[in-house]
């Protein structure tokens, strides 16, 4: 397993073997690399699809971030990304941003605005300290996974702004196992809101935060048909969400409430 570097100071004729001897793009990096080697990104905003079998590091979920051209298709790779940020607008097509794939996500902020039908489509996918926004409120079915297996949701954060479709966090998942906990869940919509719907299974779900700014519906579809007992339901009161500041205040009811 080798490790590559993809710099804003670069050139695709280095070797990309140090940050000194970085490659230009991931295009560069990827075309010398193999399916077990890793692929370090720099600071800056990139414009690339890399929808490869590789693991992707950036340098920090502020600092790097990922644009996928207008041509780009769904994520079908077995990927892994860390320590980036990845903004799907108009960019991708088809049913999900990763689509019938294997994907690991540790500390990623996905900015998703109605691109695509969901974030996640039949594929097996771990979160772990990541930041969803979503913003479905000009298209979109107002699902995040869909038909998704083995999905893991840790430590993560869901802000989602949908004004057409009523909100579904998982769906279709009967052949799968969802699992949630240590997670907020904040949706801003002009009607209630459902956290699980159709044959969703979910195999944990627990020590989370669910807020929707028109109430929550049903929770039939989460284990044993309720809420946790541990679960939170009220604003986690971030600090300015409209700017993209999702600290909690001092005040926030969620503090504390996780577990290790």
């Amino acid at each position: 397993m080798a490790s590559y570097y993809v710099s804003k100071t670069g050139s695709d004729s280095n070797n990309g073997t140090t940050w000194a001897l970085a490659k230009l793009t991931s295009a560069g990096a990827i075309s010398v690399s193999s399916e077990t080697d890793t692929i370090y990104i720099g600071a800056g905003t990139w414009s690339e699809d890399f929808a490869y079998v590789r693991t992707f590091i950036g340098s920090g979920m502020f600092k790097t971030t990922i644009i996928p051209p207008s041509s780009s298709q769904p994520i079908t790779a077995q990927i892994a990304i860390s320590n980036l940020k990845l903004i799907f607008g108009t960019a991708v097509v088809g049913f999900g941003v990763f689509y019938y794939s294997s994907t690991i996500l540790n500390n990623v902020y996905i900015d998703f605005n109605a691109s695509t039908f969901y974030v996640s489509h039949s594929s097996s996918i771990t979160a772990n300290y990541c930041l969803f926004y979503l913003d479905l409120s000009t298209y979109g079915q107002g699902l995040v996974f869909n038909g998704t297996a083995n999905t893991v949701i840790n430590n993560c954060v869901m802000y989602i702004k949908t004004s057409t479709q009523s909100m579904t966090i998982c769906n279709y998942s009967d052949k799968s196992q969802m699992r949630m906990s240590n997670s907020i869940v904040y949706v801003s919509s002009t009607t209630t809101f459902r956290p699980a719907d159709n044959n969703s299974a979910w195999g944990l779900e627990q020590y989370n935060c669910w807020y929707g700014t028109n109430g929550i519906a049903t929770a039939t579809y989460l284990p044993n048909g309720a809420f946790s007992a541990t679960d939170v339901l009220t604003n986690p009161l971030f600090v300015d969400p409209a700017n993209g500041d999702f600290r909690l205040q001092s005040s926030s009811p969620c503090i504390g409430t996780g577990h290790a």
